[in-house]
C-alpha cells in the first residue's frame, strides 16, 4: 500500500530534521533513504487513487513541512542532493495537488512554505520546476504574486 515506503519515511524524517541544528551536515543514510522515498512518492503521485488517500492522510502537507525543514537545517548548501531533494519534493507536491484546489490552497497558507520557496527561487534561479510548482497553488482564477525584496515577502492575491 502507499505507506509502506513514503509516509512512512517522512515522518521520522520531519522529526530528525527538527533536531538537527542550523547548518548540520546530515547522518550518510539521509540522502538515499529521502531520494528512495520521494522517488517512490513522485511515480505513484500521478495515479489518482493514490493521490486521493495521500491527501487525506496528510503527505502533502509533510511534504511541505519536510521543505521548510530543509532549507531551514542545510540553507542553500553547494551541495547538488539537496537541489535535487527539493526538487522531488516540488514535483511529488505538484502531482499530489493536481485537481485538488482544496490542497493548493492550504499549502498557500501553510506555515513557512511560500516564504520558503520565494527564498529557494531567489537564492538558486536554476530550479525553475518549484517557481511551476507553486503557479496556481492559491486556486483557479486566483492570480498570486510574490515579491521579495530584502528579507520581505509581500504576497497579492488580485
Amino acid at each position: 500500500m502507499i505507506w509502506n515506503r513514503a509516509s512512512l519515511f517522512c515522518i521520522p524524517v520531519i522529526f530528525y530534521l527538527r533536531r538537527l541544528p542550523h547548518g548540520s551536515v546530515p547522518a550518510p543514510s539521509y540522502y538515499p533513504r529521502l531520494f528512495s522515498a520521494l522517488d517512490y512518492i513522485v511515480k505513484e503521485s500521478f495515479d489518482e487513487e493514490f493521490r486521493k488517500v495521500a491527501i487525506i492522510l496528510g503527505l502533502v502537507e509533510s511534504l511541505a513541512e519536510l521543505l521548510v525543514l530543509e532549507l531551514a537545517v542545510f540553507d542553500i548548501p553547494a551541495r547538488n542532493e539537496h537541489r535535487s531533494l527539493r526538487k522531488l519534493i516540488a514535483n511529488a507536491l505538484t502531482n499530489l495537488t493536481y485537481g485538488h484546489a482544496a490542497s493548493k490552497r492550504r499549502l498557500c497558507f501553510y506555515s513557512g512554505f511560500i516564504p520558503t520557496v520565494v527564498r529557494i527561487l531567489n537564492e538558486a534561479r536554476n530550479l525553475a520546476q518549484l517557481s511551476y510548482a507553486i503557479q496556481g497553488y492559491c486556486g483557479k482564477g486566483v492570480r498570486f504574486d510574490v515579491y521579495a525584496k530584502e528579507n520581505a515577502v509581500c504576497f497579492v492575491y488580485v
